[in-house]
């Protein structure tokens, strides 16, 4: 662990925080796509339902390692993310589709707290390893727009360079300050 000022642990806090909830909002960017086409067509789900998942188990790490950041900005995340599941669901055809993907997701939730509050000695550990791997899915998450990109040979639907570059550096410096 390297020595800090409580001063910059606080900047890079902040801007860890802000750019985190900077990168949930990229699926505004997605939700506009739906509302100019009418349809979800074309569009996956994945950036949503996985950035939820990735918000649940972050959270669920952030009450176990009782770190105020990481809880409140995935509990904004989770909730945008389900804003952007209810305009998703408003707007598909897929909705049984749509229903059991919800469920996995809500059953994700009911094992993450019911593992936080589990006994199991290497549940920290075990959780962060399970919330690392989301983060990756998550990021890469808009690439099953692939096709998309292809048919259209433009990356303009895909923000992935930007929100990975921004999100890995950030928390690459909080997670060396605070753990």
């Amino acid at each position: 662990m390297y020595e800090v000022s409580e001063g910059f642990m606080t900047f890079l806090s902040v801007t860890a925080t802000l750019s985190t909830i900077g990168l949930f909002l990229c699926g505004i960017q997605i939700c506009s796509r739906i509302r100019q086409r009418g349809t979800t067509e074309g569009t996956a789900v994945a950036p949503f339902l996985v950035t939820s998942i990735s918000c649940i188990c972050w959270l669920g790490y952030g009450v176990l390692k009782e770190d105020f950041t990481v809880i409140f900005v995935n509990g904004v995340g989770l909730l945008v993310q389900s804003i952007y599941l209810v305009y998703y669901y408003s707007k598909t055809r897929l909705r049984n589709r749509l229903n059991k993907l919800i469920t996995l997701e809500l059953a994700v939730g009911i094992w993450t707290f019911w593992f936080v509050r589990s006994e199991a000695e290497t549940k920290e550990t075990v959780l962060g390893i399970i919330c690392m791997f989301l983060n990756i899915a998550s990021i890469g998450s808009p690439l099953l727009d692939v096709g998309q990109v292809i048919k259209t040979k433009s990356t303009e639907s895909v923000p992935f360079m930007l929100c990975a570059a921004t999100w890995s550096s950030l928390y690459s410096g909080y997670s060396t300050v605070f753990w």
